[in-house]
């Protein structure tokens, strides 16, 4: 059996949150392409909260397809949330009422400092903020959800340990449910996306624990 371990991107801890590095691109990148998006949607009429909704389905569709499923078979709402967080930079740098780049004297000029940390959340993170892994075959050539499900229950001495238990109970007390998230979850209470509690190391923990 294919271990975890030869799966997982190297990690950062910004602020107290522990992040796999790929996390800065789908900030960066994906955040630029959920940005157009929602410009696009703006400037054809549609309100804010719709623009913003249209702007996160474009990375649903992505997480459903090429990016997510066919390509290393995860559907990632961790992703999906740095994705998000880009946007609210993208809209705060350019857009907002006070934008953090501003034309003075026929150049540009940053109004204020930037810190990444203001857009991080437990969210990013991938053991609070669960994927859901597909059944079949992708580019990675083996079937993730069956190499997470056989692997997560070894992890449960880890997770039960006052740091990791400590360390979620930080993320719980100092989390907000993004507009994203909200409407994410919305998504999966309508089975419009795939619901990840199956892989939830709280929840595969509390029934090894029940054993």
């Amino acid at each position: 059996m294919i271990s975890l371990k030869i799966m997982l991107d190297e990690i950062i801890n910004i602020n107290g949150i522990y992040i796999g590095v790929d996390k800065i691109t789908h900030f960066t990148g994906s955040g630029y392409l959920y940005y157009k998006r929602y410009l696009s949607a703006i400037k054809k009429g549609d309100s804010h909260k719709l623009s913003m909704e249209k702007a996160i389905d474009l990375g649903i569709i992505g997480e459903k397809n090429i990016l997510g499923r066919y390509a290393s078979g995860v559907f990632s709402f961790a992703d999906l949330e740095a994705n998000f967080q880009g946007l609210l930079f993208g809209i705060e740098l350019c857009s907002s009422a006070q934008p953090l780049i501003m034309e003075k004297n026929g150049r540009w000029a940053i109004s204020r400092s930037f810190n990444i940390k203001n857009y991080v959340n437990p969210y990013w993170n991938e053991s609070y903020n669960p994927s859901y892994y597909y059944e079949g075959k992708n580019l990675t050539l083996f079937p993730k959800s069956i190499t997470v499900l056989s692997n997560l229950s070894k992890y449960c001495e880890t997770y039960n340990s006052a740091l990791i238990q400590n360390r979620f109970k930080k993320y719980q007390n100092n989390s907000t449910l993004s507009f994203s998230v909200k409407y994410i979850i919305s998504l999966v209470n309508k089975n419009e996306i795939p619901n990840p509690k199956l892989f939830d190391i709280r929840k595969i923990c509390s029934e090894v624990n029940l054993n």
